[in-house]
């Protein structure tokens, strides 16, 4: 016990003390608070950079009104009428960047008008839908003042029958963008200790610093002492994050931390969802920690580090992108299936505790068998650790793997 405490306390220290744990907090932390601040910026920068438009109106519908569309798009386009002659002349301003687009209204099939925009790309899809809805508008106040309908006919042909949304779970729109960003956060997380800890056990190798370590360490003490020091510096720095980006939030409350429809809302984050956080965090970085250091103790030199560690990266990032997919039907089979599966469940199960509300026995089920798979890699790690850390020379084969560990007893 002592020889685990000793290897505990050394590698926290050492880990939360060197100049790449301090920097890359630092970064981490400059990058959460861009994200909420970043809109805000975009938008105050773009405030005053209107696009400009020119108009061709055959049929009047439009041009006719040019105070009421220019008075729609006050905050978006600028107006600029043309004839159908010019059409040539402008269409090569697009191609310069002069103006953004030809907004062209013809009359089409019995009479109906057709209207077409041109421009040499979109930026923004919302605007073109505004366009056609103006126009439609347009038209039928057209069509009605034909009728010589009264004005209590025109109001009921043209309301509209009350509709609304209830959500009785959990809002897409307010809770998406945070659990990608905490999602984000725990990956890369959960990737990058569990990596070092197969790092640092090569890098121990390769010095033939772990021949002096195992005369006054057990090798299980010393796993031990490695992955949970490492793993209490991983939650040292994931609270820096999550105290940083809550205290700037609280402290400066960015009115616009949103991008597009979604909402960074930080009033999402409570007590029962940082418990998770700290549970799956643990969960997940000791079950691949354990799985890196076998692998990590079989190597002699780090150029081969990434040679067995790969493979296990790559299910880690396949697990991410599967996270991704589901995070639009957390409720899903797929969603429900990989929240289970030990090697997705960290993230994935969190995530889907985000975004909906996932029934208790699940996250029970999930957690128990996190902790039955990181008992068992455990103990198949640490027979590897024992036998693989005094390993030197080529890397052994799957088979002498296999023989090696099952002769030590």
């Amino acid at each position: 016990m002592n020889g685990f405490m000793k290897v505990l306390k050394y590698t926290y220290k050492s880990q939360t003390t060197s100049k790449s744990f301090i920097i890359t907090t630092l970064i981490f932390i400059l990058i959460i608070v861009g994200m909420m601040f970043l809109p805000s910026v975009i938008e105050n920068l773009s405030a005053n950079d209107k696009q400009d438009i020119c108009l061709v109106d055959e049929t009047g519908i439009l041009s006719d009104n040019l105070d009421g569309l220019k008075n729609e798009f006050a905050e978006s386009f600028n107006w600029n009428v043309a004839s159908k002659d010019d059409m040539d002349r402008l269409i090569g301003r697009i191609h310069d960047d002069s103006i953004y687009g030809i907004l062209a209204v013809t009359g089409g099939k019995d009479g109906l008008p057709e209207a077409e925009f041109i421009t040499k790309r979109v930026t923004d899809d919302k605007h073109i839908k505004a366009l056609h809805d103006y126009l439609q508008v347009r038209w039928s106040s057209a069509v009605l003042n034909k009728l010589q309908l009264s004005d209590e006919q025109k109001n009921l042909l043209t309301s509209r029958a009350g509709f609304k949304v209830e959500q009785l779970g959990k809002s897409f729109e307010d809770t998406y963008l945070l659990s990608y960003i905490l999602m984000m956060i725990l990956f890369m997380s959960i990737l990058m200790y569990g990596s070092s800890v197969a790092g640092g056990v090569g890098y121990e190798k390769s010095n033939r610093v772990m021949e002096i370590l195992i005369t006054s360490v057990k090798p299980t003490q010393l796993l031990l002492g490695k992955t949970i020091g490492l793993g209490l510096a991983g939650l040292t720095q994931f609270f820096s994050y999550i105290i940083a980006g809550c205290g700037f939030y609280m402290l400066f409350k960015p009115k616009n931390a949103t991008l597009g429809d979604l909402t960074f809302n930080i009033s999402n984050i409570n007590g029962l969802i940082l418990v998770y956080l700290v549970i799956f965090f643990l969960l997940g970085y000791f079950f691949y920690a354990t799985i890196y250091a076998g692998f990590g103790s079989i190597v002699s030199k780090n150029e081969d580090l990434p040679v067995v560690t790969m493979p296990l990266a790559m299910v880690l990032l396949i697990c991410f992108f599967i996270t991704m997919y589901t995070m639009t039907s957390p409720d899903g089979s797929i969603a429900v299936i990989f929240s289970i599966v030990p090697f997705s469940s960290p993230i994935t199960m969190f995530t889907r505790i985000l975004t909906t509300d996932v029934p208790l026995y699940q996250i029970l089920l999930s957690i128990f068998v996190l902790i039955a798979s990181i008992g068992i890699f455990g103990w198949l790690a640490a027979r590897i650790y024992k036998v693989g850390v005094l390993l030197y020379g080529n890397m052994p084969k799957l088979k002498d793997l296999v023989l090696l560990v099952k002769n030590d007893q």
